[in-house]
């Protein structure tokens, strides 16, 4: 039977054509095996093509219908396919509904294979990464992108959950090729090394006229492996400033007194980044944020382009501890806050009397985010990775939502939105009413323009001090008087 869509079958009529997915473990030769596909006559053969597929899916079917929709729409080889670990969880959809498919997956030692991944691990990843385990122990962390193409296991460690993700990968694989033996067919890494092991592979796929074989093809090395932008190492200090980034977008211009700050953060060790491009502040969040956790920051700490603060704050806000906490500041030109109070708050103390106080949700001007929360949001609200296709992947932490209001409805900004999101997975959000911020408009707004407006007086006087006998002029001490 041949699920492929109509538009599938036109694109691609010719009676000939073989597909080859390739898939094992991972670190068991899965790029070697498609570099060597691909050097056969008349073939196209990828590694890992994207968008990744998720392990967990409840669409199993569907997705990987798409994928071998445009895999043969695309290509116009006689032999096409792809190879990746995570071919495995659909393999039945596939081998049940396309006679067309074959599928060759690769086999590593088991020791070898965790060995393997946790060297891999240690040098593609810029914080100690966990992929497999349900929870990782203190100190690893997922990856956005990556992770979400294993299984998790309770386990004990990291090592353990490895081992339990190879012994369960090739038990399904075992009954897989017992229940297809004509089209799904196990093969050890090292046959890639020899020619008899890669005529057997060739046989298999239906590819016996015009054989190609190849040396050297092992690599253990995947085509897309994660690139670290980030802190190679930090110190054992949880205020290291090299965990948390300090993300700044902007619309073409920093306020001077903001970017002062800013030049302030990176002597003290902040990375800053100064973003600019996006008309879609939300897009550019979201981006931001998934680059931030993709380079291996544990904090970020968001500042507004038009947010004038003192550098000593962002510290503050990372001593609490806390998973999301804000500093407040007013709107501009409206005398209300740019955050969102708790439906019921009497009052607010601001200044040296403030203290930490939880609010509704957080203006993002300036805001102290820590990793769990966006994995949490991830993982819990499963949010898919967008843009793959683009090269540049992005999750939608910050996008904009519509929520129920009493009998109307609520358009929820970025920042806003990205707060509910937290909520709803057990998150309070807080806020620290000590930080003195400016919102930088025709002037600087601060707490005092959210509680009333500025006073204007009919009468007004303006009062000079006596010119000084050493030089006319002005005196600095000028005051004014209303009448």
């Amino acid at each position: 039977m041949n699920f492929a869509s109509e538009e599938g079958r036109r694109e691609n009529s010719r009676s000939d054509r073989k597909i080859v997915l390739g898939l094992g473990s991972g670190r068991c030769g899965t790029r070697s095996l498609a570099t060597f596909l691909n050097k056969q006559l008349d073939a196209n053969v990828t590694h890992e093509q994207e968008p990744l597929l998720d392990w967990q899916t409840n669409d199993r079917f569907g997705r990987i219908q798409r994928r071998i929709d445009r895999i043969c729409s695309k290509r116009k080889q006689g032999t096409v396919g792809d190879v990746a670990s995570f071919y495995l969880p659909y393999a039945s959809a596939i081998l049940e509904h396309d006679d067309r498919v074959v599928m060759v997956c690769m086999k590593r030692d088991r020791e070898e294979t965790i060995r393997s991944f946790l060297e891999w691990i240690k040098r593609v990843h810029p914080l100690p990464t966990d992929h497999w385990s349900e929870t990782p122990s203190p100190g690893f962390f997922r990856d956005p992108i990556w992770s979400r193409i294993f299984p998790k296991y309770k386990a004990e460690s990291r090592e353990e959950a490895i081992g339990r993700y190879w012994d369960e990968y090739y038990a399904v694989a075992e009954e897989l090729a017992a229940a297809h033996l004509d089209r799904f067919a196990i093969f050890d890494t090292r046959e890639l090394n020899s020619e008899e092991g890669q005529e057997r592979i060739l046989r298999f796929c239906g590819l016996v006229e015009g054989q190609v074989l190849a040396t050297g093809l092992l690599k253990n090395r995947s085509s897309k492996e994660p690139t670290q932008y980030g802190p190679a190492s930090f110190s054992s200090d949880g205020l290291d400033p090299k965990r948390c980034v300090v993300i700044v977008p902007h619309g073409g211009n920093i306020v001077p007194a903001c970017e002062r700050g800013l030049r302030e953060l990176e002597l003290l060790g902040y990375e800053v980044r100064r973003v600019g491009g996006y008309a879609a502040i939300d897009q550019g969040r979201n981006q931001m944020a998934t680059d931030a956790l993709v380079d291996g920051y544990e904090e970020t700490m968001w500042i507004d382009s038009d947010v004038v603060f003192d550098p000593a704050s962002v510290l503050e806000l990372r001593r609490h501890q806390l998973p999301i906490c804000c500093g407040i500041y007013s709107q501009k030109g409206k005398q209300a806050l740019s955050s969102h109070i708790v439906p019921g708050t009497e009052r607010l103390r601001f200044g040296r009397e403030g203290g930490v106080a939880e609010i509704l949700y957080a203006a993002a001007g300036f805001l102290h985010i820590r990793r769990e929360v966006y994995q949490t949001v991830q993982e819990k609200l499963a949010l898919p990775v967008c843009n793959e296709k683009f090269g540049r992947p992005m999750l939608p932490f910050f996008a904009p939502m519509i929520i129920p209001a009493n009998e109307a409805s609520w358009y929820l900004a970025e920042d806003f939105a990205f707060c509910e999101r937290a909520r709803q997975c057990g998150y309070s959000i807080f806020a620290d009413t000590r930080i003195r911020l400016w919102h930088v408009g025709s002037y600087m707004y601060g707490w005092e323009d959210s509680g009333g407006k500025m006073p204007r007086h009919d009468d007004y006087t303006l009062t000079f001090g006596k010119a000084s006998p050493e030089k006319d002029g002005v005196s600095q001490h000028e005051q004014g008087e209303s009448a």
